[in-house]
């Protein structure tokens, strides 16, 4: 038994040597082989240098551009914090209607959907933006090609994500632009609401410079630029008639809610006097909107100018006063240097509800709008 045994474990040892000198052959065969892929390789080292070096240069810019849309993440993430308290400031004053309420929840979910797609946008930009030495090392012209479609994905993504922020300002400005021709809505209302369109056209325009190429990518986006534009001027046209009446309202000696003001008045007749109360002089003609919309440079977008030609002429003024309000003429395209206009002379009693009735977004006298805007 011990014998078979002893003959059973040489043929199990002459059956292993056979197996390993079959891999030795095949390890030996496959070093070969490697060698050849190796000496094969040597005259595609400039090239992949050159291919490494070109990477280098487009992940800088990759890393530049995000740097921008970190910047641009920042402004908005700031631009959604005032907007949710103008939001809270409105729902304080609009508790009565329940759609008005329903309308700002949808508000406020719309631009939490933009902060997290924007933050989406940045991470597909980090994913391409930080690439490991090593895999740049060993890049080959395949791995090249995929970092171009990489590059064209993103782009694409870049394009749509524009779209998108755009419908959903445009979504934003309808919403302003039904309360603002809601006949419900207070003059003065509708006044505080016209200075967030103009908050919100100006950040479309900063917007459209930025990243115009690839707004032009996309005819959607562009047609949702108009739409924006489009909005924007409906929403100037709804409050045209609201300037006019504080217009009206100041040169009658009234603030914008429509309260007297204070006036000087002379002595009576019994006391020795006999000239009437002094009335505050007209304020001057406006000649221009400082704070107009502005023309989007790279898509090719004006904002629409008012198509209304027969503007209402403020009523006439008292006996003591010969000037008329007249309505200010369309805004025209905003330059680069936007140049403010100067304020009409106005008495001390009435200079506040000037401002409130006809400052433009963002002038320093707004000091109702302030805080929720900052």
């Amino acid at each position: 038994a011990c014998e078979a045994k002893m003959v059973d474990i040489d043929k199990n040892v002459d059956s292993q040597a056979t197996e390993i000198a079959e891999l030795e052959e095949q390890v030996k065969s496959m070093h070969t082989e490697v060698h050849e892929q190796l000496e094969a390789l040597k005259p595609n080292e400039s090239e992949i240098e050159e291919q490494m070096n070109t990477l280098e240069e487009e992940k800088e810019k990759l890393e530049k551009r995000l740097m921008e849309i970190n910047e641009e993440l920042e402004t908005l993430a700031a631009r959604k914090s005032s907007i949710e308290q103008a939001e809270g400031q409105l729902m304080r004053s609009d508790k009565d209607t329940s759609e008005h309420f329903e309308a700002r929840i949808a508000e406020q979910q719309l631009h939490q959907r933009q902060e997290a797609d924007l933050k989406g946008y940045i991470a597909t930009f980090k994913s391409v933006v930080l690439v490991g030495n090593d895999e740049l090392t060993s890049v080959s012209a395949k791995q090249v090609a995929e970092m171009d479609a990489k590059m064209v994905k993103t782009r694409e993504k870049a394009a749509a994500g524009a779209t998108e922020f755009l419908l959903k300002e445009a979504a934003y400005l309808a919403v302003l632009k039904a309360e603002m021709e809601s006949p419900d809505s207070p003059g003065e209302h509708v006044l505080q609401l016209l200075k967030q369109a103009d908050k919100a056209w100006m950040t479309v325009d900063r917007f459209g410079r930025q990243y115009g190429e690839f707004i032009e990518e996309k005819p959607d986006a562009v047609a949702a630029l108009r739409r924006v534009s489009d909005l924007y001027a409906a929403c100037k046209d709804a409050a045209e008639p609201h300037k006019l009446e504080a217009m009206e309202r100041i040169h009658r000696g009234m603030d914008v809610t429509g309260a007297p003001v204070m006036s000087i008045a002379t002595p009576r007749s019994s006391e020795g006097g006999n000239s009437p109360q002094v009335q505050p002089p007209p304020p001057e003609n406006t000649t221009e909107d400082a704070h107009s919309a502005a023309k989007v440079e790279v898509a090719g977008v004006e904002p629409a100018c008012n198509t209304s030609d027969d503007r209402t002429e403020a009523p006439p003024p008292p006996p003591a006063q010969e000037k008329k309000a007249v309505a200010p003429p369309p805004p025209p395209p905003r330059k680069d240097d936007t140049e403010n206009r100067e304020a009409p002379e106005q008495p001390p009693e009435s200079a506040v509800a000037a401002a409130d009735a006809t400052a433009p977004a963002g002038s320093e006298d707004d000091k109702l709008f302030d805080d929720l805007l900052k």
